[in-house]
């Protein structure tokens, strides 16, 4: 069951998975109802958003839904006829994958491709996905998605038998349009090709090779490298004349002059520029050019920078202008102000050491650990009377405190300070937004400087133009309109450029910092940095639901580790633990390990008494209160 509405693949949009479909309907009941709920689906909430968005008249649509019959397709995908990448009307696309096609359709797998010349009927590249998952159907009523076999993944799903029957249906089926270029779904079962649906390309890019587009690709100088990221992705389309001036050179323009050092960082030039009416960012980083200097290819040109090379030159860049801005000692000061921070934030309980045998604190995101040092004390005697925040300060007076922040170092040479604040880890996402002071600098411009100066702006130009109603708009001269653009798009540039792009960075970078934590810390737990950023507990200091189940297990983790082994175990004939199963033997003994907090220990045997088992020794040894190890169900 498809849909087929009356807004579906206009020339300007595509609807594809906007409504429902329905796969393997067995029975008259079950089709009427897959129809209801697929004629419901007009009305679900992504359907009605875009055709919001795009200002359709919710009240003129209809649905009418196609009822074919199944095919049980070995192979399926979708067919181009021209390419919907580029443009290119000489090149046909084909995707496959095992199975139904609507793992292909939906996106669940990485299928096939093959690019097809179509003037030879011949494929030039072939590129095999890994094609993880397929949809099959899951007996009389539905389907159900399955792993691919090892063997099947390694393999083309198209033979070139099927290729060359696709590739001239295709083109036949684009003839029976007349020319127009089709998105056609197909499927192989049995060996037999079937078409289910073919439509028109929707939003297909102009024709570079068209005789009246006279393109080149190349950058102006002094720009080589540009990419589409960050702001400019929210610039699909070509920008016009005025708006690349105003908002792309000026206003986004107005802070590269300091951001980046030409120098060192950067080649010269504007951070932003247009390609054929599209905005681009420029990635001209010195780090990249000096590396291409002599890897010119015979025709001049030069391969492009991974996205991995251009991402690891951005970093040093912003490292470098981080470290220039900075003085070693604000950056000393800054790290040590925020190791007390910390310490101010301990609670009593984590003060005397009642709570953990360490701090564990989460302050503005950042996660920050007081290690205990190699021999697994802190500080003798007072570290035994419980008091650990006095045997960090006695360890703390023992530590080097002039060391130079900046300096090339191992990170066990650097400062007390840095150590607490800054993990011991090579990742690069560590290079930006590490310090609370520079964090807090820069929302506090924004919800002090930014975000008035943006107000102030629209209120001055709604007072100007819109307070009488709009007449004043509608009898503005061209030249006060002009300066009202002109003011609204340079502030706006300038704030993305400035203030937005290094608040969002915080934000951003503080999140992956933490998640970086995790992953390196404690990788065997699957942390997220979700799951921490509401913080650890309500204000009534109830733990978290996103983080509830973690902390329960601690707590479990906790009661374990004040006696290895003081809980009563029961279990079933097949034992369970810590997600092991333990088969009994033909002696009724079991083997291997409790590793339930603590300690691994070998487990000797299990006494057996109907359903249940006592321990009767750990590591060769009989425990030191028998009946305290005996199984809950045991008497």
């Amino acid at each position: 069951m498809r849909s087929s509405a009356t807004a579906e693949d206009l020339p300007g949009l595509s609807f594809a998975g906007q409504q429902e479909t329905f796969l393997n309907v067995t029975g008259a009941e079950a089709v009427v109802a897959a129809v209801r709920n697929c004629w419901a689906s007009l009305w679900n909430p992504q359907a009605i958003a875009y055709r919001h968005q795009n200002g359709l008249d919710q009240n003129t649509v209809a649905m009418a839904v196609v009822v074919q019959i199944m095919i049980p397709s070995d192979v399926a995908g979708i067919l181009f006829t021209a390419n919907p990448a580029t443009g290119k009307r000489d090149q046909m696309i084909i995707n496959a994958s095992f199975g139904l096609g609507e793992a292909v359709v939906g996106g669940t797998v990485t299928p096939d491709t093959f690019m097809v010349d179509k003037t030879a009927r011949a494929v030039t590249e072939t590129v095999l996905g890994p094609k993880e998952q397929k949809i099959i159907s899951d007996g009389a009523q539905g389907v159900v998605e399955v792993d691919v076999s090892d063997a099947e993944r390694q393999v083309s799903s198209l033979s070139a038998e099927n290729l060359k029957e696709l590739i001239d249906t295709g083109i036949a089926i684009e003839g029976l349009y007349d020319g127009l270029y089709q998105d056609i779904e197909w499927a192989f079962s049995g060996g037999t090709l079937y078409m289910l649906q073919s439509r028109p390309i929707t939003l297909l890019p102009a024709d570079p090779d068209h005789p009246d587009i006279d393109l080149t690709w190349t950058p102006r100088s002094p720009a080589r490298f540009l990419t589409r990221r960050q702001i400019v992705e929210n610039m699909p389309d070509p920008i016009c004349p005025l708006f690349e001036e105003l908002y792309l050179t000026e206003g986004l323009g107005a802070e590269s002059s300091y951001q980046w050092d030409a120098e060192n960082q950067r080649v010269g030039g504007p951070n932003y520029m247009t390609l054929n009416g599209y905005a681009y960012q420029r990635f001209d980083f010195r780090a990249i050019q000096d590396r291409l200097t002599g890897e010119q290819d015979d025709d001049g040109t030069v391969s492009a920078p991974t996205d991995e090379e251009i991402e690891a030159a951005e970093r040093a860049a912003t490292l470098q202008a981080e470290q220039q801005k900075q003085q070693r000692a604000d950056v000393a000061k800054q790290e040590y102000e925020d190791m007390e921070r910390m310490v101010a934030d301990l609670s009593e309980e984590d003060r005397a050491g009642r709570k953990q045998r360490f701090f564990l604190s989460l302050h503005y995101y950042k996660m920050i650990i007081f290690a205990k040092t190699g021999s697994g004390q802190t500080s003798g005697t007072l570290a035994e009377k419980g008091d650990l925040l006095a045997a960090f300060r006695a360890f703390e007076a023992t530590q080097p405190a002039d060391v130079d922040p900046l300096a090339a170092i191992a990170w066990e040479q650097r400062s007390l300070a840095h150590r607490v604040t800054m993990p011991k880890s090579d990742n690069p996402t560590y290079v930006f937004a590490h310090k609370s002071d520079f964090n807090e600098g820069q929302l506090a411009e924004y919800f002090e400087v930014t975000r008035p100066e943006l107000i102030a702006m629209k209120d001055k130009w709604s007072a100007a133009l819109l307070a009488d109603g709009g007449a004043s708009l509608s009898t503005a001269d061209d030249e006060v309109l002009l300066d009202a653009i002109r003011e609204m798009a340079l502030a706006e540039g300038f704030y993305w450029t400035s203030n937005a792009s290094h608040t969002f960075g915080v934000a951003k970078s503080t999140d992956d910092h933490l998640q970086c934590f995790l992953r390196e810390t404690l990788p065997e737990h699957n942390y997220i940095s979700g799951q921490f950023l509401s913080g650890l507990t309500s204000p009534t200091g109830e733990p978290l639901k996103s983080i509830a189940a973690n902390h329960d297990l601690f707590e479990v983790a906790k009661l374990i580790r004040q006696d290895e082994v003081r809980h009563r175990w029961s279990f079933p004939r097949r034992f369970i633990l810590n997600n092991r199963t333990l088969a009994k033997t033909g002696s009724g003994q079991a083997q291997g390990k409790l590793t339930q907090g603590g300690p691994s220990y070998r487990i000797a045997g299990f006494g057996v008494r109907g359903d249940h088992h006592t321990l009767l020794t750990i590591d060769g040894r009989t425990p030191r209160e028998p009946g305290r190890h005996r199984c809950a169900g045991c008497d």
